[in-house]
């Protein structure tokens, strides 16, 4: 998500993002008497990269003397910040381009200090609709190897009764000045990963908006709508039209108004890098299984080589499969997509079971 900031606000703040205190981004010119801690990094073998003794910033500091140090920001000329080392008032530069990231074993104290005042103690959602506890907020300064890859800070968090952690950065203010340009880099990202917003909430015609993307068709007086659990979002830059997400094994629905007669529709998504040209699928719930017409779908190649299938079920029989999940999206739901010489298995993840429920309640409430 891409944020507004002005001179006029604090070095550091929160706003209010999917209801939950996001910390704000601290841009560059902001940088000016934060406080950096030079991390632990057992892969260091070069030192801190884009710091430096001398306003060239190389070569770079030796990591067995900095290493653990703290640092304050105390001016920038250009491109190029000072440093003052708070053990010794020794001066140390860094210089970063526009393009690049500081790199990932230098933390922003304060950062930390906001994340944890934020975040410890409450519950988010992650994109899968698990509820997580976030237990502790620390710097990447573990003993696994690549301790930083993906950011220079750990969340731990709860989920169940099981403790996981997660390598980040908070709001892109490690990035390049016009963010993060690539997808794995987004997605690591706190405020990518969890929402405070309870997914759970009952549909109404009041939040359709907030849980479905839609297309309206003025000319023919048509309204596609999707559940955002569904969709492909890098086919929102054109338009939303028939986007389901194509690259997933899953079960897939969607609802069109037409003339203001709503209708729902029922696939069995295959993508892979082989063909299993399935023409039905059976679904099991408990100790009861179901099985949906033979059809003949679409089978086409995508770029990269990998291979998509698509079938379409709209007998009576077929809906009302798909209405027997939409009621039943609390239980365990497996799938057997049945081919011509193979059969392929997978189990519905909590978001899509969801998504499934929500796009048949949409159905129904269209229907009134």
């Amino acid at each position: 998500m891409k944020m507004k900031f002005t001179f006029l606000l604090l070095i550091i703040s929160t706003i209010s993002i999917y209801g939950q205190d996001s910390l704000k981004k601290i841009t560059r010119e902001k940088l000016v008497g934060e406080k950096i801690k030079f991390l632990l990094d057992n892969d260091n073998s070069r030192g801190y990269a884009n710091f430096g003794k001398n306003e060239n910033a190389y070569p770079y500091l030796d990591y067995e003397e900095f290493k653990e140090r703290v640092a304050t920001i105390i001016s920038k000329n250009k491109g190029v910040y000072e440093l003052k080392m708070d053990d010794n008032e020794e001066k140390v530069f860094m210089k970063i381009y526009d393009f690049s990231n500081i790199p990932n074993n230098i933390g922003l104290i304060t950062l930390l200090e906001q994340a944890r005042a934020n975040y410890v103690g409450k519950t988010f959602f992650n994109k899968e609709l698990e509820k997580c506890e976030i237990t502790e907020i620390t710097f990447a300064e573990d003993e696994g190897k690549y301790s930083q890859l993906y950011g220079p800070f750990n969340v731990h968090y709860k989920v169940n009764n099981e403790t996981k952690m997660i390598n980040i950065h908070f709001t892109e203010s490690y990035g390049p000045v016009k963010g993060y340009t690539y997808d794995h880099q987004k997605e690591r990202v706190f405020e990518n990963i969890f929402t405070s917003k309870n997914p759970y909430t009952e549909l109404t015609k009041d939040n359709i908006s907030e849980k479905f993307s839609s297309d309206i068709d003025k000319m023919d007086d048509k309204t596609i709508y999707i559940h955002k659990q569904l969709l492909n979002e890098e086919y929102l830059k054109y338009d939303l039209g028939n986007f389901l997400d194509n690259k997933r094994k899953a079960i897939l629905t969607k609802v069109v108004v037409s003339n203001g007669i709503p209708k729902i529709y029922f696939y069995s998504n295959y993508f892979s890098s082989d063909w299993l040209f399935h023409k039905k699928m059976k679904i099991k719930i408990g100790d009861v299984s179901k099985e949906t017409t033979t059809v003949k779908g679409l089978t086409e190649v995508l770029d990269g080589g990998n291979v998509l299938e698509r079938n379409t079920y709209n007998s009576s029989n077929d809906l009302a499969i798909l209405k027997w999940i939409a009621e039943n999206s609390s239980e365990e739901i497996m799938v057997r997509l049945y081919g011509k010489d193979y059969y392929d298995d997978f189990t519905i993840p909590m978001n899509e079971k969801m998504a499934i429920k929500e796009t048949y309640d949409l159905y129904k409430l269209m229907k009134k």
